[in-house]
């Protein structure tokens, strides 16, 4: 199993030969190796950003689901005739 940080290693390692092979003859940038790879796959913040929506929404999400059932299971008075023997 991969861990992650060796993955994101390898990726970086895989954005950085990209880079490398797109380097014009003479050797030298137009712009940063930064911006380079930040125009190939996209900022990093902004993908840690969008990873963690996912998970936000699924937690919120069953937080509602829970709330309902909780309610359901509380106020909610069951069906049928009620008889009172005491």
């Amino acid at each position: 199993m991969i861990d992650v940080s060796q993955w994101r290693a390898s990726i970086g390692l895989w954005n950085y030969c990209q880079a490398a092979s797109n380097r014009p003859a003479n050797g030298h940038h137009s712009h940063s190796f930064k911006a380079a790879v930040d125009s190939k796959s996209g900022s990093t913040t902004s993908g840690e950003k969008t990873s963690k929506l996912p998970a936000a929404l699924s937690f919120i999400v069953s937080l509602l689901l829970s709330l309902l059932r909780y309610m359901k299971l509380n106020f909610i008075p069951p069906t049928g005739k009620q008889t009172n023997n005491i």
